[in-house]
């Protein structure tokens, strides 16, 4: 099954397209980001470890540091991996549902994430704004910005609407397809 949707994933024009191609090299470097960001989180954190066991001292702001790198891991990688289809999923209804179905379903599912994504999108780009204009930090010993987490935890919902829409698209053809293929096998 998972063979046969990649096959129909790419029948249906994947990364053909020029828009298609921009939007999944811009998936690609939000996902690059977000593993920077861990690269830097296990970085501070392991300073933070270094420098209280080695000094005896603490680290002032490793926790605040590491909790915005955190929003940039998360939500910088999520359209990426909605792309590659490694969300955590429960098959066990699926699993006995014709191919046509499966497909009606995913394209009910991602029309729904696409709807929720377009609120959190408003919401957290509004948050964004607000956070930007007014150059808000993060309460603590050092004056870590906050706006830049905003920001990529609104873009990472922005992708990740977008790409709930275009599956929600490539599953609507794909259930088409196999309604027009046995359309033309029964003869009707």
């Amino acid at each position: 099954m998972e063979i046969e949707n990649q096959k129909n994933h790419h029948e249906i024009g994947h990364s053909t397209s020029p828009a298609i191609l921009f939007f999944e090299r811009v998936e690609a470097i939000f996902c690059t980001l977000g593993a920077i960001a861990l690269a830097l989180m296990a970085a501070v954190l392991g300073c933070g470890i270094f420098s209280r066991y080695l000094f005896n001292s603490p680290l002032p702001g490793v926790y605040d540091v590491v909790q915005l790198l955190l929003v940039w891991v998360v939500f910088l990688s999520l359209s990426y991996t909605q792309r590659e289809k490694r969300h955590i999923r429960v098959e066990i209804i699926l699993r006995k549902m014709s191919e046509r179905a499966n497909h009606m379903m995913d394209a009910l599912a991602t029309a729904l994430g696409f709807f929720l994504c377009g609120f959190m999108a408003w919401q957290s780009l509004e948050a964004a704004w607000s956070s930007t204009v007014n150059m808000e930090y993060w309460p603590g010993l050092l004056r870590v910005p906050i706006y830049p987490s905003k920001i990529a935890l609104a873009l990472g919902v922005v992708l990740l609407g977008l790409r709930f829409g275009i599956d929600t698209i490539r599953s609507l053809i794909l259930f088409k397809r196999i309604g027009d293929h046995r359309k033309k096998l029964s003869g009707v």
